[in-house]
């Protein structure tokens, strides 16, 4: 299963259960504003010749609660969501086979090779075998590689980690408006 077919499973789930959410609170927006009025409608009974003012008031301030609370419940909702739509990424790209990760790391050894002259690579344990590279180091990344220059001064960062968070973070707008509309 190649990582696009991942992405497109997951945004799938991920936006079938965004969809599940909105209609939950849809609910209880729907909910908080009944009571509202039956509240609003208790208060109006109650209240003499100034009533009117106060009730309209009091309406804003239901209103605005009601709708503060959707917002922040679609919101933390929505975070829980991207969580888990970049934590299952993470977990897709972990659980690549080894002739995956040796022509993944095959690639972006060429990558680094282009941009530095390498003295050691920083790796994931599994892969320091396929890596291809005499000096090999073993590193806490889910896999790609970390390329170091021979003296030690440049770095280039090409791990699965920094590499999804990099694609998450720039296409984050995209992500958002493909699960929440």
């Amino acid at each position: 299963m190649g990582i696009e077919e991942i992405r497109e499973d997951i945004i799938g789930n991920a936006k079938k259960g965004a969809d599940s959410i909105l209609k939950t609170a849809e609910k209880e927006r729907e909910r908080l504003i009944s009571q509202a009025k039956s509240e609003i409608g208790e208060y109006k009974r109650q209240k003499t010749s100034s009533a009117a003012e106060k009730i309209n008031a009091y309406e804003g301030v239901k209103r605005a609660t009601v709708e503060f609370e959707k917002k922040k419940i679609s919101m933390l909702e929505n975070k829980r969501l991207l969580s888990k739509v970049s934590a299952e990424s993470l977990k897709a790209v972990e659980s690549f086979d080894k002739k995956t990760r040796k022509k993944h790391l095959a690639k972006l050894l060429a990558k680094a090779r282009r941009k530095i002259t390498i003295g050691k690579i920083l790796c994931n344990p599994k892969d320091k075998d396929i890596i291809g590279f005499p000096k090999v180091e073993s590193a806490d990344i889910l896999g790609g590689l970390v390329a170091e220059s021979k003296d030690g001064s440049v770095r280039i960062d090409l791990s699965y980690d920094t590499l999804l968070q990099d694609a998450f973070n720039k296409n984050l707008k995209h992500v958002c408006k493909i699960l929440f509309g």
